[in-house]
């Protein structure tokens, strides 16, 4: 599977690091009254530790990564039908 590919700039990082955060927190459910980022990892890592089942616990941040992303960033867009490698498409008919 090709990986989506986003637009990063210094403006969205900042939209990005609120997106990441809320949708962990909310997605693993894993709230606190904490803000620090230290504190999150710290309490992901237990609990990734605690489940032993870290596979899991890895699928379940790559999808509040993606959503993250693609609220935060804009993506490139998808070449339309590609010219079947003719150099003057009018030309060659």
């Amino acid at each position: 599977m090709m990986g989506q590919k986003f637009i990063v700039n210094a403006e969205n990082i900042e939209k990005y690091k609120g997106n990441i955060r809320s949708i962990v927190e909310s997605r693993i459910r894993e709230k606190s009254t904490e803000t620090s980022e230290e504190d999150l990892d710290e309490r992901l890592y237990k609990r990734i530790v605690k489940n032993n089942n870290a596979a899991q616990q890895i699928e379940e941040f790559s999808e509040a990564m993606i959503l993250a992303c693609e609220q935060s960033f804009k993506t490139t867009k998808v070449p339309r039908v590609p010219q079947k490698n003719k150099s003057v498409p009018w030309w060659t008919k």
